[in-house]
């Protein structure tokens, strides 16, 4: 019995100073994309200021022209990203044209080009924005690049120019616009993008203001890993 007990402690202790001379190695990670952060010039404000109702149009639309203001998308390390647009206040936009400074008008023929600006205290909905991006000062890593859009998240990229409506912002169909080269997106640490912003403040004699009225416009810029 004695015999029996011993060879098991041996067997025993065997195999302890044997597990003793190993080790495990894991090898882990995760491999994600060089985050990116959006920054808008002025904090992201675009003011108009003090507006005097007496100097705004009763009965016509009041377009109060553009103001410029750059995004800049700054990422960890070279990424292909763009981004999307979201209106905060969409319930509140008038159906009419913004106009921008060369000329061109977006939003009363499709509302899908402009944003909200708030209501008046007595509910009235005062006006409306829009946004276009200035597609041929774009720069990708201090280089010009195009300016390039997709819908819908599709994969399939048309280079905005200013004969299309590619150059406004729109929520509509997820519209992603991003730099690129070709035709087709490009990965970069740093994008800096010019955007124009034009406004229109709907016919005072449809607000029905009788105190002050805060312009209230707000969108969101999202990015989206491509």
């Amino acid at each position: 019995m004695k015999k029996i007990i011993l060879a098991s402690l041996i067997a025993t202790a065997t195999c302890s100073s044997y597990a003793a001379n190993t080790a495990t190695l894991n090898v882990n990670g995760t491999l994600t994309m060089g985050a990116c952060t959006p920054v808008l010039s002025n904090g992201g404000v675009i003011d108009y200021g003090n507006i005097t109702l007496g100097d705004l149009s009763a009965t016509e639309d009041n377009q109060m022209g553009s103001k410029d203001v750059t995004l800049e998308i700054n990422c960890e390390s070279p990424v292909k990203v763009g981004f999307t647009s979201i209106d905060n206040r969409p319930n509140t936009k008038v159906p009419m044209d913004v106009v921008f400074a060369n000329g061109k008008k977006a939003g009363e023929s499709y509302t899908g080009y402009i944003n909200g600006l708030g209501t008046t205290a007595e509910g009235a909905k005062i006006g409306a924005y829009g946004v276009k991006v200035k597609y041929d000062q774009a720069l990708a890593d201090g280089v010009s690049a195009q300016m390039i859009y997709e819908q819908s998240l599709s994969g399939s990229w048309t280079v905005i120019t200013d004969a299309g409506a590619g150059v406004y912002f729109q929520e509509a169909n997820i519209r992603t616009m991003t730099v690129g080269i070709d035709g087709v997106p490009v990965a970069f640490t740093t994008a800096t993008i010019p955007l124009e912003v034009a406004m229109a403040i709907a016919p005072t004699d449809t607000l029905g203001i009788t105190d002050e009225a805060i312009l209230d416009g707000e969108l969101t810029i999202s990015m989206v890993y491509l």
